[in-house]
């Protein structure tokens, strides 16, 4: 949810998500179109308190998600494992 409030602010034409992407390397890289050149800036987006709210709310729910639900499960899949592996050593 907030990761599509951050990307909803690049969907007006204020902003220019594709100038991201080149300065990352994701057009060349993963999407195999070429930088473009073309001159602009997203620099007032970081003068944006939605923009900076946002950003942190997103991340603040990335680290609970991994700390409270995917560390959680990755320690129940590798017990699992290690059950299988038991019962094929020692059927």
């Amino acid at each position: 949810m907030q990761r599509d409030e951050i990307l909803d602010m690049f969907r007006e034409d204020k902003y220019r998500l594709r100038m991201i992407l080149d300065q990352v390397g994701v057009s060349s890289e993963l999407l195999g179109i070429e930088s473009d050149t073309s001159t602009g800036s997203n620099l007032k987006l970081l003068d944006s308190t939605t923009f900076e709210n946002n950003l942190l709310m997103f991340l603040l729910t990335t680290l609970s998600t991994s700390e409270q639900h995917y560390q959680p499960l990755l320690e129940d899949i590798d017990n699992i494992l290690d059950l299988i592996n038991g019962e094929l050593k020692n059927p």
